[in-house]
């Protein structure tokens, strides 16, 4: 299985949103359709996979692929607006 952030168009578009959701003052991921408050974002790259790694208020800890993290919904609070992150 190929890494996909090796592709230069994938992790353009992954690293946009995850430094959008690293500079804001809070943001929430929704699963299942619920919002849920992200505490910490990180990338775990390796040479043959990649993921990000969501962790939230509820202590509840996500690792998703670079496609899954495109297509999560994510809302972003950044000086006083709020702007919501979709999928491609």
């Amino acid at each position: 299985m190929a890494n996909s952030l090796r592709n230069p168009v994938i992790k353009k578009l992954v690293m946009d949103k995850y430094q959008r959701i690293k500079d804001s003052e809070k943001s929430f991921i929704y699963v299942d359709m619920k919002k849920e408050k992200i505490n910490d974002i990180r990338i775990n790259d390796s040479i043959n996979f990649s993921r990000i790694i969501i962790e939230t208020e509820s202590n509840t800890i996500y690792q998703l692929t670079p496609a899954e993290f495109l297509r999560k919904r994510v809302e972003v609070h950044k000086d006083g607006k709020v702007v919501t992150l979709r999928g491609l």
